[in-house]
Parts: C-alpha cells; structure tokens; sequence
C-alpha cells in the first residue's frame, strides 16, 4: 500500500487507516508499507517537511535519522498493557 498523500475528505479509514485519517486533518500525513518509499515520497513532495514523524519509525534501520524520540505511556509502558 502507498507510497499515499492522505485526503480525509477523499480516503476513507479502511483504506488508509483511522490514525492516518484523523492525523491528516491537520499536517500532512503519508501513508506507505515501505516507511523508506513513504518517507521518499513525502520529501519529493511539492511541500517537502522539514521533519518527518514517523509510527514505528525505530523498526526501520535504512531510514537516516539526525534524532529519534521513543515516547512511552507510564502508565502502560510497553506492549500495551499485555
């Protein structure tokens, strides 16, 4: 899937999934099952980002990073409460 711009008047959250559709209110949100093509795909846009958040962007060591935040819930820490 992707490398896709979401429009949340145009994509629903089947297709692009209802984080990625609510986030796309309001900053522009990409969509890709390769992180790098996505990450690719919005840096060629016509407004390429000038930083790039990504979920699950640790998991993907190709991906260069000048800094990587790992934000965790204290209450549930990891692995959501399981």
């Amino acid at each position: 899937r992707g490398p896709l711009r979401v429009a949340p008047e145009v994509h629903s959250a089947a297709r692009v999934g209802d984080e990625a559709r609510l986030l796309s209110r309001t900053a522009p949100t990409w969509v890709c099952a390769d992180r790098w093509a996505g990450a690719s795909a919005a840096c060629a846009s016509a407004t390429p980002p000038s930083v790039l958040l990504m979920d699950d962007g640790l998991q993907h060591p190709t991906l260069h990073r000048d800094l990587s935040l790992l934000v965790v819930d204290a209450e549930h820490l990891l692995g959501n409460g399981r």
